[in-house]
């Protein structure tokens, strides 16, 4: 089995195969190492309705903020990741978001 081993590979791939990945509706880059250039990447694929970011611990608060371009996700899959509250505003512009996994996102609080 090949593996994307770091986030420079994992961009690299997803800049490469971009006009590839344009029509796509599901992503799992899970317990990867993507960093927030890929998300960004990863945000010009209009079509996505599904996206899922578990344990990815690379992220950050300007890569979350690209989320907010993908208007037709429907779920979302954040679990442990470093989301903090700041963050969240970029996820409410989502009018077709259905399902948001928060589980284990430590930095959050009740605010």
């Amino acid at each position: 089995e090949d593996r994307l081993a770091s986030k420079y590979e994992i961009a690299s791939f997803l800049y490469q195969n971009q006009s590839t990945f344009k029509g796509l509706k599901k992503l799992d880059v899970s317990s990867t190492e993507i960093g927030n250039s890929s998300l960004k990447i990863i945000a010009t694929f209009s079509q996505l309705e599904t996206l899922n970011l578990g344990s990815c611990r690379k992220l950050r608060g300007e890569g979350f903020e690209s989320l907010k371009y993908l208007w037709n996700l429907k779920e979302v899959n954040l679990s442990f990741s470093r989301i903090e509250d700041t963050m969240m505003s970029n996820l409410a512009c989502l009018a077709n978001l259905k399902t948001l996994n928060l589980q284990g996102c430590r930095k959050l609080t009740d605010r």
